[in-house]
């Protein structure tokens, strides 16, 4: 009995200690994670620390790439702070910015954090100019190096100016140009065509009074039964009242 007493309280010091070996190997342990910090106040040139953290997503990214770039292949959380992040690009992920079962790659908000991820730029100065109408100047949008269709006040999307007020516009005919012989999603229609809308005399009124150059700024919308197309124009022919939307697949 004493033997087997022994015998016992060996085996069990044999298993504790091929546990507290194991528990030291780090082919047996699961590696902590390395953080990379995000914040809107950090530099995308910095190393993601927790003091020095990236200013983006796509800055979060390239840390994560240095990282295994340096032969770090453990496990990676991207902490991201409070706070809104504006968007001058998409963020793109590749296959190798994967991780593994092993070793994953997480993206996940601090504790009780919130952030906002965001496309859109502030603009200010707006001025009444009457009639109700507000204004601003936009010198990128005037040099042509930015475009923009959505405009939200006080986090509503406003209502675009629009031609009628109420109601719709009737379209007398419409034609359509096949402009290549490969097929959309659908396997039905052209990839790419041009449409021939001709309006009533009355309802392209409106159209006659714009400048070439602010033509591009209307755009068609056509109230279907099954969707909502909503084209810009690529020309407007007063004299019959045509105009050709820009078309695709």
């Amino acid at each position: 009995m004493l033997n087997r007493l022994r015998f016992v309280r060996q085996t069990v010091a044999v298993l504790m200690a091929c546990g507290l070996i194991a528990s030291l190997l780090p082919g047996f342990a699961a590696a902590d994670p390395i953080e990379i910090h995000v914040a809107p106040t950090g530099d995308d040139a910095a190393d993601g620390s927790r003091a020095k953290p990236v200013a983006s997503l796509i800055g979060a990214r390239d840390a994560v790439r240095r990282l295994r770039a340096a032969g770090k292949a453990g496990p990676v959380r991207v902490v991201v702070a409070d706070g809104t992040y504006r968007f001058a690009e998409p963020l793109v992920l590749t296959p190798e910015d994967g991780g593994s079962a092993e070793a994953p790659v997480r993206y996940e908000a601090a504790p009780g954090a919130k952030p906002v991820f965001s496309g859109g730029r502030s603009i200010a100065g707006f001025k009444a100019v009457g009639e109700g109408v507000w204004a601003a100047q936009v010198p990128e949008v005037a040099a042509g190096r930015w475009y923009f269709e959505q405009l939200f006040v006080d986090g509503k999307r406003a209502v675009r100016a629009r031609e009628p007020n109420r109601f719709w516009h009737y379209l007398e005919r419409v034609e359509e140009e096949k402009l290549s012989a490969e097929r959309g999603a659908d396997g039905k229609r052209a990839r790419a065509a041009r449409q021939t809308v001709k309006l009533r005399a009355d309802d392209a009124a409106i159209l006659r009074a714009l400048k070439p150059d602010e033509l591009k700024d209307v755009n068609r919308l056509v109230y279907h039964k099954w969707d909502n197309p909503r084209r810009s124009i690529d020309r407007f022919a007063a004299p019959t009242s045509p105009l050709s939307p820009q078309a695709g697949a």
